[in-house]
C-alpha cells in the first residue's frame, strides 16, 4: 500500500512539472523566440498613411497591460479618414497565443464605464487581395448622461487571415506567435459596419504585406 501511495505521490510531482513545463513554453516565460522579435520588430514597419486614412494619435499601452498580456510588440493608434473626416482606433497586439487569445474588449470596456447594447455578433470581409476574414463585432454605450455609442470589431490572426472563433482560447492556445486586432469606431451609425470594416478592408492587406509573412 505504501508503495502504491508513493507511486502516487511521484505521478502528482511529474504531472505538476509537466503542466508547469507547458504552461511556460505556451507563454514563453523563459524569453521570446526568434519568431516573436520578429514579429515585434516588424510593427514598426507599418506606414502612417493606409489608404485614405493618415495617422493622428499614437498611444502607450500600461505597463500593467502589457505584463498581463504578455505583450512582445504593439500599436495602438488613431486614424482619421481623409475624405469622411471619421476616426478609428486600432489596437494591435503580437504575443503568446495563451495570453492574447484571453483578452477580449467586453471584458474591459465593461469595467470602464461602458454596457453593451445587444449580442456580440460575427461580421465578415473580403477585401481586395480577396482573403477572407471574420471578426467579433460589439456595440456599446458609455453609463452616463451622454449615452457616446461605440462599435468595437476585433479578431485573431497566425496567418495573415483574421479569424472570430467561439473558443479562442482553443483555438489560438498552442500558437507561439499570434497577433490580436481591435477596431474601435467612436462613432457608429448602429445597424452599419462600414467605416470599421472599410478600414479593416485596407488595413489587412497592408497587415499582411509587411508583418505577416511566411517567415513567421
Amino acid at each position: 500500500m505504501s508503495k502504491q501511495r508513493n507511486l502516487i505521490l511521484v505521478f502528482a510531482v511529474l504531472l505538476t512539472v509537466a503542466s508547469g513545463l507547458l504552461h511556460g513554453y505556451m507563454t514563453q516565460r523563459w524569453g521570446a523566440d526568434e519568431r516573436m522579435q520578429t514579429a515585434a520588430a516588424r510593427l514598426a514597419e507599418i506606414p502612417q498613411g493606409i489608404g485614405d486614412w493618415q495617422l493622428r494619435e499614437t498611444k502607450d499601452l500600461s505597463k500593467s497591460a502589457i505584463d498581463m498580456l504578455q505583450c512582445a510588440g504593439y500599436l495602438n493608434n488613431t486614424y482619421q479618414n481623409s475624405k469622411t473626416q471619421q476616426r478609428i482606433h486600432v489596437t494591435l497586439l503580437v504575443g503568446p497565443g495563451a495570453t492574447m487569445a484571453i483578452h477580449r474588449p467586453e471584458i474591459c470596456f465593461e469595467s470602464s464605464n461602458y454596457s453593451i447594447l445587444g449580442a456580440k455578433r460575427k461580421v465578415e470581409t473580403v477585401d481586395k487581395n480577396n482573403k477572407h476574414h471574420e471578426l467579433w463585432a460589439i456595440d456599446f454605450e458609455t453609463n452616463d448622461i451622454g449615452k457616446k455609442k461605440l462599435r468595437v470589431l476585433y479578431g485573431w490572426s497566425n496567418s495573415g487571415e483574421w479569424a472570430a472563433p467561439d473558443r479562442p482560447r482553443l483555438a489560438f492556445a498552442g500558437e507561439r506567435v499570434l497577433y490580436k486586432i481591435q477596431i474601435t469606431d467612436a462613432d457608429p451609425d448602429l445597424g452599419q459596419d462600414d467605416a470599421s470594416l472599410q478600414f479593416a478592408n485596407v488595413l489587412f492587406p497592408m497587415l499582411q504585406k509587411h508583418i505577416m509573412t511566411s517567415a513567421l
